[in-house]
């Protein structure tokens, strides 16, 4: 039977070395929170749907429920064999993510079509903008992953920390 201070020293030095997985998970839940906030802030702006609508969400919604697996991936492959291309797996995720989220809000917003007459065409604009380079940089953030998958990670992270930001206070800048 180990002694108890063993224990501990080895649950704690067990705790440290988790940290790739630690890193993923915040990563990924900072992700997944900002893309539920932002579909929030989304569907306050829509003020109808239809058919087309309702399929691009639930492309959005498989792409949500997706992220898990290719994180649980990243988190065991990060600082390991095989972790360049876990990095692109988890940064493709998103470029693949990024496609129906943007269509979702173009099909919405394209001539107003479902959305809020209340919504001002500045807001609309602003929100264009702050999706238009989002699949790009998912792209580049998985070349990253390729040279350095931490950094893929730190920029994911980065860019879930950019569109928590409401589109309208980017119009303040």
């Amino acid at each position: 039977m180990p002694r108890e201070a063993d224990s501990d020293e080895a649950l704690f030095y067990a705790l440290v070395s988790a940290w790739p997985s630690l890193l993923a998970f915040v990563t990924s839940f900072a992700t997944i929170s900002v893309l539920w906030i932002n579909h929030h802030r989304l569907f306050a702006m829509i003020a109808r749907t239809d058919g087309r609508l309702l399929v691009l969400n639930a492309l959005v919604l498989l792409g949500v429920t997706f992220i898990p697996f290719p994180t649980s991936v990243f988190a065991e492959y990060l600082g390991h064999e095989g972790e360049r291309t876990a990095a692109v797996l988890y940064a493709g995720t998103f470029v693949l993510m990024s496609f129906p989220y943007r269509a979702l809000w173009a099909y919405a917003s394209r001539e107003r079509r479902l959305l809020d007459e209340a919504v001002p065409d500045d807001v609309v604009r602003a929100q264009t903008r702050q999706y238009r380079y989002g699949p790009l940089v998912y792209v580049v953030l998985a070349g990253v992953g390729v040279v350095s998958p931490l950094a893929c990670l730190l920029g994911s992270f980065a860019l879930a920390v950019y569109f928590a930001v409401p589109a309208r206070w980017a119009l303040r800048a």
